[in-house]
């Protein structure tokens, strides 16, 4: 990964978890697999990961190494760890940190997104990976 990249996503990380009001670490059960790939990815295969307990939230990488990684596994389901950020208003981000027994992997472009709408008359629509880890006991 270029240097430059590498220091913006470092300034971009750093700027999200000072302006955060509080930050942990979540594991959930997810479902990976392979997206269209860019072609300016410069050879990243596209992965989307599935959150099983919130099947309309995803979190997306181009990475060139993790994808051979998920295949070895015995099956399309893996335990994966987030950092949490919550900011005012109720802003959340994450960022990945562990996928099954993997720590380090090339990553070109992370995102995190959301399928569907979100019915505000229902508040078990508003259910997200996001809200219910980081959630006051």
């Amino acid at each position: 990964m270029p240097y430059a990249v590498r220091l913006a996503r470092f300034a971009s990380a750093a700027a999200l978890a000072s302006a955060c009001l509080s930050q942990q670490t979540a594991t959930y059960n997810m479902t990976w697999e392979y997206r269209q790939t860019d072609a300016t990815m410069h050879g990243a295969r596209h992965i989307v990961f599935r959150f099983i307990d919130y099947p309309r939230y995803y979190y997306g990488i181009h990475s060139r190494d993790l994808g051979a990684y998920l295949e070895s596994l015995p099956s399309a389901r893996v335990a994966v760890t987030f950092r949490l950020y919550s900011g005012p208003r109720g802003a959340c981000g994450m960022t990945l940190e562990r996928v099954g027994e993997k720590t380090k992997w090339d990553s070109q472009f992370e995102y995190q997104g959301l399928q569907g709408w979100i019915d505000s008359t229902n508040a078990s629509s508003d259910s997200s990976p996001c809200s219910r880890a980081l959630r006051p006991s």
